[in-house]
């Protein structure tokens, strides 16, 4: 440990910030006090300090660097640590199989002298991100030296907002905190960690960090309070529900489609006749029946006459490339398929057997009318496989059960309001699991499913809505902007889901209708929590809400699923309840790691079930209960609405490079004025070179060369062949060397900080086609560029008349958004011309032509 200059040290600590930074210097700074009840046994931490010959200020930095890791996701923290004689800024690298003395001893220790500090130097605005911003104030004796000690700090560290004072002899705990930017409920729970985190080591020195309990009894009782309620279980059959409907209320419409409408009567007899038909073919309990349809009633009537037959139904899509198709074929050792006319030469090339569902198919069939229906099937049965995206670029099968799903879709009534008034929209893909929710909550609440025409669902969206009737509607963000106005007449309700919201999404559609925020994975049967955002009093646009009726959640230590998370800090979220999946289909290993029964879930909840499901998903309690979401503790990502894993595509990049390069993926979220949006950019560096040989060089790409464009174009070219188009990078970064963080690993911050920091005309350099960027050629093509850098979120001279509307990150949804843009200035350009006609030139023409 040195005298070292604390400007000196700023550039070699990773930042460890907790707490909003000031936005000016002006505001009124409000100091509050808060104490704990409960104390700690100050002799018997002296003696344990003694015991394993580390000194008590490097034990109490280490349990501090623990607090601040659980409430900054951070592995490499830093923070002011006074103490009577001497001020200090100390820093370690945190792993959680360390034990509180082995981290302590590795504790990095900066002596700093604060009388020539200046406070334009250190803290706001010049500094705009600083490195900590809490101190740890070890307290010898209550006088007015520890007083002079804080003065000095919050004289000179403006960015410190937090200093917790500690006094060994005494064994207690206090702290001052900044209001506003501190909370009293984080502020609160800082503290109490420190005190459980002391309490845990005084309990077992030898804990691994990992091992540390870091919750206290107060709010493990909080807890249990916010997580209080019964949760009730159905144990019946999806098509069950339905069919009693079908009872009680047979002429009610159950579907209103462009194909046509059926009354609950209608629907239950035809799926009754096509199970019977299935069953004559071999269908049964526990057998998975595939289908692919575009947008049809006739799916619907697919999918309950499936279950119906006692099987489960996996939906496919002509947008599956083989290697993904075949493998969900040979998973779920489908002997049927069933397919609309569109899909026959699909299936039928992938060698499975195929019935085409139709309306000639079920009529005058009288022989199928003598095969029995199954009647032994149970709520245990399958109803449901949904892929998900895998880790190792191999889909994993959901499999939901009917009672678990069904307990999910009747919770969803009173979550999201669907009940027999309601005319819900059938938008999403079949393939995702948002239609589920969408076709079953509402048949299982006897209302109806609206359904448009695949040309329709993209084209004239809005005046399907309003001819159908529509008052319910979910969609994921980015689509809901594209509605206008006009095309949400009698719309009541839509619930938004698969990512966040912008600020001015909510904004643009909280005084029309009733706007709702779901969260929730294919694996707790889709719609987990719901956030209401057209309160008054709404929170911010990342809070997810509380748990539906069906539920409990919880927050976890992301180091160890069988540690609750303080209250407050970053952890895992997990979901317990009647609603779970059963697992993944034909995958213990993974099945087992991700549906666990921890031992803190059997003592809080004795009488329930203690079976609960790993999301990945990083989450935060808030003072109400509610919780906010934050991203994933895994590589997994959300692009438009859909899981994304990267490692699944650096497995496929890091075949596609040529030898001897390394590579990586980030999904990296840009801002181009009121334009958001999330790439996938890939990097590549020469295998063995990395950062800690070249630590003098600031990392930047590498300028584009006629290798570096070949080498582009091929890996793109490749990758189009292997995974789906909206999984395919839309940048590739050369950089000279692997950037490394204090831990010897990959700086993930680094590369996302590389490209925010670049010019999007810089960033355009590194797509693949971007060799030459041709300019327009006539006032169309001027327009139509415009168009596309406002949708896309670029600058205009980020887009040339050759470029390719995939490649610069367009997808589905873009290409409505695009469309609607196009609309509003008086170009007729639809979303399947833009799909069909990827390249901007071409979509000129495609204009000139109408």
């Amino acid at each position: 440990m040195g005298d070292v200059s604390f400007v000196d040290i700023l550039d070699s600590l990773e930042p460890s910030v907790v707490f909003t930074q000031n936005t000016t210097q002006t505001e009124e700074v409000d100091w509050r006090k808060i104490s704990l009840e409960s104390t700690f046994d100050g002799s018997l931490l002296v003696k344990t300090c003694q015991d394993h010959s580390v000194l008590i200020d490097k034990t109490l930095q280490a349990l501090w660097a623990v607090t601040l890791s659980a409430f900054t996701n951070r592995d490499d923290v830093c923070a002011g640590y006074i103490s009577a004689t001497t001020s200090l800024i100390f820093q370690c690298s945190i792993e959680a199989s360390q034990s509180v003395f082995d981290l302590a001893e590795r504790v990095q220790n900066w002596k700093v002298d604060l009388a020539p500090l200046s406070k334009q130097v250190i803290g706001q605005p010049t500094v705009s991100q600083p490195c900590f911003d809490t101190a740890l104030h070890v307290v010898d004796s209550l006088d007015g030296t520890f007083q002079q000690s804080e003065k000095l700090w919050k004289h000179n560290i403006s960015a410190v907002k937090m200093f917790v004072r500690i006094q060994p002899s005494e064994g207690t705990i206090s702290a001052v905190y900044q209001a506003p930017h501190v909370s009293s409920f984080i502020a609160y729970n800082m503290v109490a960690c420190f005190s459980a985190a002391i309490h845990s080591l005084l309990q077992n020195p030898r804990s691994s960090l990992g091992e540390l309990n870091l919750i206290g009894p107060e709010a493990t009782q909080r807890l249990a309070q916010w997580n209080g309620q019964p949760l009730p279980s159905v144990n019946a059959c999806v098509h069950d529900v339905i069919h009693n409907r079908a009872i009680t209320h047979p002429d009610s419409p159950a579907i209103c489609s462009w194909d046509g409408n059926f009354t609950y009567r209608e629907l239950d007899q035809l799926s009754s006749t096509l199970a019977a038909r299935l069953r004559s073919f071999g269908v049964g309990r526990e057998s998975i029946v595939p289908f692919c349809f575009q947008k049809s009633a006739w799916a619907v009537i697919a999918m309950l006459a499936t279950l119906k037959a006692g099987a489960a139904s996996v939906a496919l899509s002509p947008e599956f490339l083989p290697a993904h198709l075949n493998h969900i074929l040979r998973e779920t050792n489908a002997a049927l398929c069933l397919v609309d006319t569109s899909s026959i030469d699909y299936l039928t090339q992938a060698g499975v057997t195929i019935m085409t569902v139709e309306p000639g198919l079920l009529e005058n069939d009288p022989d199928d009318s003598t095969t029995p229906l199954e009647t032994n099937i149970t709520s245990k049965d399958m109803a449901f496989i949904q892929y998900t995206s895998g880790t190792t670029g191999v889909p994993k099968g959901v499999v939901l059960e009917h009672g678990p799903f069904l307990t999910s879709m009747i919770a969803q009534h009173q979550a999201v309001h669907i009940g027999p008034e309601s005319r819900v929209l059938q938008f999403a893909s079949y393939i995702f699991d948002a239609s589920l929710l969408e076709m079953f909550a509402t048949l299982t609440a006897g209302g109806c499913l609206c359904i448009s025409s695949e040309q329709r669902r993209f084209n004239d969206l809005g005046k399907a809505i309003q001819e159908m009737g529509v008052n319910w509607i979910f969609m994921t963000p980015l689509f809901a902007q594209t509605l206008r106005p006009e095309d949400l007449e009698g719309v009541r309700t839509m619930l938004l889901g698969g990512e966040c919201p912008s600020q001015s999404v909510i904004d643009l559609l909280r005084p029309k209708l009733e706007l709702l925020n779901g969260y929730g994975p294919s694996e707790g049967s889709i719609c987990c929590s719901i956030n209401n955002l057209s309160r008054a009093d709404c929170p911010d646009r990342e809070n997810i809400g509380h748990a539906t009726p069906n539920n409990h959640l919880w927050v976890v230590s992301p180091w160890n699923p069988d540690r609750l998370a303080p209250l407050g800090s970053i952890g895992e979220l997990m979901i317990q309840g009647p609603s779970l999946a059963r697992g993944y289909l034909q995958n213990d290993e993974a099945t087992k790691r991700s549906f666990i029964a921890p031992s803190w879930l059997k003592d809080l909840c004795p009488t329930r079930p203690h079976r609960a499901y790993r999301t990945g998903d990083l989450v935060k309690y808030n003072a109400d209960g509610s919780l906010n979401f934050l991203g994933r503790s895994d590589s997994q990502v959300k692009i438009t609405g859909r899981r994304v894993e990267l490692k699944s595509i650096e497995v496929h990049l890091a075949h596609s490079v040529p030898a001897g390069i390394s590579t990586a993926v980030e999904a990296i979220r840009l801002q181009n004025g009121q334009t958001q949006r999330t790439l996938l950019v890939a990097f590549y560096w020469p295998s063995g070179a990395k950062g800690e040989d070249r630590p003098d060089e600031q990392l930047q790409p590498l300028p584009p060369t006629a290798e570096t464009n070949s080498i582009i174009e091929k890996v793109d070219a490749d990758l189009r062949t292997q995974i789906a188009a909206y999984t395919v990078p839309t940048f590739y970064l050369p950089l000279p060397f692997m950037p490394l963080n204090l831990s010897g690993k990959l700086d993930r911050r680094r590369l996302k900080s590389l490209v925010s920091d670049l010019a999007d005309d810089q960033l355009g350099l590194y797509a693949a086609g971007a060799a030459v960027k041709q300019k327009p050629r006539n006032e169309l093509e001027e327009q139509l560029q415009r168009l596309w850098a406002e949708v896309l979120g670029v600058e205009t001279e980020a887009v040339g008349t050759h470029d390719n509307f995939y490649r610069l990150g367009g997808e589905s949804v873009t290409a409505v958004a695009l469309s609607a843009m196009a609309r509003d200035h008086g170009l007729p350009l639809l979303p399947t011309d833009i799909l069909a006609q990827p390249e901007l030139a071409a979509q000129a023409a495609t204009l000139q032509e109408k």
